[in-house]
């Protein structure tokens, strides 16, 4: 008897992973976050930069990435998570306050526009290389 309750115990407490998460063995489908805010950053060129993001995922949403495009003054990140489940049963989750960061180094000298897409558009903020002014890189408060 006790033998039959621990495989059952074990075999709901797998379904109940499954139906929860991701299956250990394989990867979720991949969606795009919401985006709620970019920073206004300066920093240093040639300079390894952790740059924050604000994120707003849904519960179902985890394992957030960042890929980083390079092109000309424009510099887009790519973010993407992991959705395993379905985000109708979430209820409201809530936003995260505390930063994704997208990591990548500073290109030359110059002002670059930061961008990230979402389902509601794009979500942009700017990062001003330069040697001589004083290093800051900090989300805004407002809207947590």
């Amino acid at each position: 008897m006790k033998t039959r309750s621990a495989v059952l115990l074990g075999t709901l407490a797998a379904v109940a992973a499954g139906v929860a998460g991701c299956p250990s063995s394989t990867s979720c489908p991949l969606e795009t976050p919401q985006v709620t805010a970019l920073p206004t950053c300066t920093e240093p060129p040639n300079y390894a930069l952790s740059y924050p993001v604000r994120l707003c995922p849904t519960c179902n949403q985890t394992a957030a990435t960042c890929s980083v495009q390079m092109s000309g003054t424009d510099i887009f990140l790519d973010l993407k998570v992991e959705a395993c489940g379905d985000s109708t049963s979430c209820g409201g989750a809530g936003c995260s306050p505390g930063p994704t960061v997208c990591s990548f180094t500073t290109p030359a000298e110059g002002t670059y526009r930061v961008s990230a897409t979402d389902a509601g558009g794009t979500v942009s903020g700017t990062l001003v290389v330069s040697a001589s002014a004083p290093a800051s890189c900090a989300l805004p408060t407002a809207g947590l």
